[in-house]
Formats: structure tokens, sequence, C-alpha cells
């Protein structure tokens, strides 16, 4: 689910932020919440399936499954974090401090992987998303980064060229 909807959802904010689309900007921050809801709930039954002894066997075999499993999941719960604040600030402090500590587990995770693999791949994605957080968040947490309640154009351009998204 979280792959599926994040191209179209990344560009629904970035026409929002370029374009200054105020109109549709309520839609885009409740999509984003309800995103943001689902992620929450997942991480709730991951935790459960992952904690129980069927799961552990299983990663026993395949211990970084595990790993890119909730990696993949933290970029995504940063992602959709630090996109909420490009479109509606107001959700700043805690969206950003969500976006933070989900980046910050992303690079603790991945950080002690030797050898690409299948899901080598998934983890490369997540990585890119959590070191431009981590690299970009002085900039967003500035308050002069914002114009007419949306992150300005040129932060979040910077921000998708690191993700390697062009506008």
């Amino acid at each position: 689910m979280f792959s599926t909807s994040a191209p179209g959802l990344f560009q629904k904010v970035t026409n929002v932020v370029v374009h200054r689309g105020s109109e549709e900007m309520p839609l885009v921050v409740e999509d984003l919440c309800i995103l943001l809801r689902s992620c929450i709930d997942w991480a709730a039954e991951w935790d459960a399936t992952a904690n129980n002894g069927e799961a552990d066997r299983c990663y026993e075999y395949y211990p970084s499954f595990k790993t890119a499993i909730s990696a993949k999941y933290l970029a995504y719960f940063a992602m959709w974090n630090r996109l909420l604040v490009a479109v509606s600030p107001s959700f700043w402090p805690a969206a950003e401090q969500g976006a933070l500590r989900a980046a910050t587990k992303v690079m603790w995770l991945t950080s002690h992987r030797s050898s690409p693999s299948v899901s080598g791949l998934g983890i490369v994605l997540a990585r890119k998303v959590a070191e431009s957080i981590l690299t970009t968040t002085s900039q967003w947490s500035d308050p002069e980064s914002y114009v007419s309640g949306m992150i300005k154009s040129s932060i979040f351009s910077d921000w998708c060229a690191l993700l390697g998204r062009a506008i």
C-alpha cells in the first residue's frame, strides 16, 4: 500500500508546493494524515507479527528480511511526515520530529548491511530518503523557509533533487 501510493501522493504534494495550490492543500493534508494513521496501524500489526515465535523462525533463515521491511516502512513514514510539513507547517514540530526519528532509525538499521541482496534495493531507497531528510532538516526547521503556509518551492526542489526526483 505504501509503495503504490508514494508516486501519486508525492506528485500531488509537488503540484501544491510548486504551483502554490492552496485549494488542493486540505485534500492532500487529509490524504497524508490517513496514510500516517495507516502506517501507525501497520506498525502495531508488524510488531505483533514480528515478535511471535513463528515469525522468529522465518527470520532465523532470512535475518535481512526483517531489517529490510523495517527500513522500508520507516522510510515511508519519514517521507509522509516530511511531505506533511511541506504543505502544512502547522504540523511542523511533531511531523518533522517523526521524520527525523524514522530517518535516524533507517540509518542505524542499514548501517549493518555488508552485502547487497534482493532486499538491498529497497534499503538503498530507504537510505536515500533518510539521508535526504537528515541533510535538510535545519533548512526545513527554519521558519523563513515557509511562505503562504507551505515550504518554499526552491527548498522543496532541493530536497527532491537529493531523492533523485526531478520537478
